[in-house]
């Protein structure tokens, strides 16, 4: 799909040179959405990106900035071959031990959970079974220290 002047809707995001001497708030929209998409990357998830700061750093509004996130949902639905998804996981795990060194052992967990959110949704792996449903399916396996861990963690 085209737009009127030429260029695709949704353009590649992931691929996109950003502009590095100009003020932020003379990016067009293009520039602003694959800067926003670096930002999501980096952190994972939509959800940790500062939409406040960056509307005043673009200067635009925080609904331009979600309306920028939700064209950037639809680049990243659209794009998901075996590169894109592989490096999505990367961030995902890049994320997860930069909380776990940090010892954000639950802001660690809930990156993991929203990562295997993400691969259930892309029909990657099966939904796994609750905690208390592998306890006992595996009491064996599990012993007071790790149960111990666990309710620690979570």
């Amino acid at each position: 799909m085209t737009s009127r002047d030429g260029n695709t809707e949704h353009p590649d995001y992931a691929g996109r040179d950003l502009p590095d001497s100009e003020p932020y708030e003379e990016w067009g929209w293009r520039d602003r959405r694959a800067y926003i998409y670096r930002e999501w990357m980096d952190a994972g998830t939509h959800r940790l990106v500062n939409k406040s700061q960056l509307a005043e750093q673009f200067g635009v509004s925080r609904n331009t900035i979600y309306k920028d996130l939700d064209r950037i949902a639809e680049f990243v639905d659209s794009n998901l071959g075996e590169h894109h998804g592989a490096e999505t996981v990367g961030v995902y795990k890049r994320a997860v031990e930069e909380l776990l060194s940090e010892g954000e052992y639950k802001q660690a967990a809930q990156v993991q959970d929203m990562m295997g959110d993400w691969l259930e949704r892309r029909g990657k792996v099966d939904k796994e079974p609750e905690r208390h449903a592998i306890a006992t399916a595996d009491a064996a396996d599990v012993d007071e220290e790790d149960l111990d861990f666990l309710d620690e963690v979570f």
